[in-house]
């Protein structure tokens, strides 16, 4: 009879996701990360971000996996640019897969993702892997997939800008601006595979309901971006905020 199991994967695979205030969410991705198999566990590195939230992020715990925290040291509201650039620059793995705490990656979907990684390894490293999401409960997929959920090679988002840090403070448009980019820059897949999407009537914390949720402020640099883009195309954009640094705000490793 043939094997069943899982071939080893070809490298060290990472998560990058930030708290978002969010704990309860936060211990259902936990428990998620808990349940993958030996096999996924050891060859996994989970970095979270936590964004200065209240209660703060930790883990005491000794885990077959190896997770990482750090702590931003100053409350900046809508900091996933910034959040998200340091979780990219301190991990280690080749292969990320970068998402929020209201996708849950479960474990059968983790076994998927572990059976594409031999192919994602002898592809260009511009090719990067567009995730699905459904809901929780299990009824549906959702209507739409989310510029925050893919599988990208690390020195490929570098390449690409990472996040632009000029949009934290406010909400939105800084993973739709690096989605463009990745777009034009590399071949883009889409997986049928999905994570489980939670929200405010699942978890009560699952939806960030405390902030400004205004789109001005950065729907007005969205629009400058788009303008220089369609000037001088999205590859050069990231020139345009370079110069200015990456994390621009003080961080601790907590774990």
């Amino acid at each position: 009879m043939p094997s069943t199991e899982l071939p080893e994967p070809p490298c060290k695979i990472g998560m990058v996701l930030c708290t978002y205030g969010q704990p309860h969410m936060m211990a259902i991705q936990k428990a998620a990360w808990d349940s993958y198999p030996e096999d996924i566990q050891k060859h996994l590195q989970v970095i979270v971000i936590d964004d200065h939230g209240d209660p703060a992020y930790t883990c005491d715990e000794e885990l077959p996996y190896e997770l990482r925290i750090y702590r931003s040291d100053k409350n900046i509201a809508w900091n996933q640019p910034g959040a998200k650039n340091l979780g990219f620059q301190e991990s280690d793995a080749d292969w990320i897969i970068n998402l929020d705490p209201d996708m849950v990656l479960s474990a059968e979907a983790m076994q998927q993702i572990q059976q594409h990684l031999p192919d994602v390894v002898r592809r260009p490293i511009n090719h990067h892997y567009k995730l699905g999401l459904k809901h929780q409960d299990g009824s549906r997929e959702c209507d739409h997939s989310s510029p925050n959920f893919y599988l990208v090679n690390r020195e490929h988002f570098w390449k690409c800008g990472g996040y632009n840090e000029d949009f934290s403070g406010a909400k939105g448009y800084s993973d739709v601006v690096l989605h463009r980019i990745l777009q034009v820059s590399g071949t883009r897949h889409h997986w049928p595979i999905t994570a489980d999407f939670y929200k405010k009537e699942h978890v009560t914390d699952a939806e960030v309901r405390t902030l400004d949720r205004s789109y001005k402020r950065n729907g007005g640099l969205f629009k400058n971006a788009q303008v220089f883009a369609r000037n001088m195309g999205w590859k050069r954009y990231p020139a345009t905020f370079q110069k200015r640094g990456y994390v621009r705000f003080p961080w601790t490793r907590v774990r």
